[in-house]
């Protein structure tokens, strides 16, 4: 399926859902990403300066157990950098920034319109009678969190307390020894969710309660599932397609609002954390780097992959695999 909100895989701000259980019990697959997106980047005479793993912020057993080939790529590089620092300190201060401030005497549901606070109680309610747009953690929500939660919510709920891939490969550092980075500021990410007014996020709230209530009516399956699903097998097009606007499904030309909204969550940040990372091989040119961010911050002419290319590196995608790759050939 399309859908905007599947850029906000890239998240990583949402706590307190742990204690509340999904409606729905899936089947559980512990088998790894077919094909994980993986990339080797090598300086312009062939020397590795380590490599880029698209991540995905979920606890799904079907991408935080990724293959070995992921987890001897970590091992093999000097430093671990993330999006933003992953510390306790840091997530905790993540949490914060989505509820509203302790000092606002307004709830969630004083700050919407009646029509769209029917509609997003409805959508909680169809994931879990326990849900509603009045009761915590929803009530005390910013109206941003909301927008980037919900489509992803039933995922999220699916595995409590279960560390997702960014915090497994954060583990697999610690005990290696590894130092750690990051590309970005948490108020720095903030920027692409804050910097819009509140009519423009309820705007694009209403917009992704559109586009949940299209993909059930269409049987097109959650926006989690289908993305969990492309990134399983590996396929960055596939996965970059699910955050494009699809004109003939909607019944009309992409909003300008996404348009702008996608432009700052994506474009903008990947060419900022581009040029970090550029500058972090300059700096330490004896270290490699393990990148791990968002799987689509990787596709596309602002995404990693091509901006490091278009910098004189070489970007090389990993083999998947050896029994992956005996099954593909048959």
């Amino acid at each position: 399926m399309k859908n905007i909100l599947s850029l906000c895989a890239g998240a990583v701000f949402f706590a307190g859902f742990s204690t509340v259980s999904s409606a729905q019990e899936k089947a559980v697959d512990p088998l790894p990403p077919h094909f994980p997106l993986l990339w080797e980047v090598k300086s312009g005479n062939g020397e590795s300066k380590g490599y880029l793993f698209g991540t995905m912020h979920l606890a799904d057993p079907r991408v935080a157990n990724f293959p070995h080939t992921v987890t001897d790529a970590i091992k093999s590089c000097d430093v671990v950098v993330t999006e933003i620092k992953m510390d306790a300190e840091s997530m905790s201060k993540a949490a914060v920034s989505g509820l509203l401030p302790a000092n606002e005497k307004r709830d969630l549901v004083d700050m919407l319109p009646e029509e769209t606070a029917k509609r997003l109680d409805a959508e909680l309610k169809l994931i879990s009678p326990m849900l509603g747009v009045k009761n915590p953690p929803f009530s005390r929500m910013q109206v941003w969190s909301v927008m980037v939660t919900v489509p992803l919510l039933e995922a999220m709920m699916e595995y409590p307390g279960m560390p997702s891939v960014d915090e497994k490969i954060v583990k697999i550092a610690d005990v290696a020894k590894l130092e750690e980075d990051a590309l970005e500021t948490l108020d720095e990410q903030m920027t692409a969710l804050t910097s819009f007014k509140d009519d423009e996020m309820i705007e694009l709230l209403d917009l992704s309660l559109e586009s949940m209530r299209v993909a059930r009516e269409n049987e097109l399956g959650s926006v989690s599932e289908a993305m969990i699903l492309s990134y399983r097998r590996g396929d960055v097009e596939e996965l970059a397609e699910a955050g494009a606007w699809d004109e003939e499904l909607y019944g009309r030309p992409e909003p300008e609002i996404m348009t702008r909204f996608m432009s700052g969550l994506l474009d903008e940040r990947n060419l900022r954390m581009t040029k970090r990372l550029i500058e972090r091989y300059k700096a330490s040119p004896e270290k490699k780097f393990f990148v791990a961010v968002g799987a689509l911050h990787m596709p596309g002419k602002t995404g990693l992959v091509e901006q490091l290319e278009m910098a004189g590196f070489s970007v090389e995608r990993v083999p998947a695999p050896e029994v992956v790759e005996a099954t593909s050939n048959k």
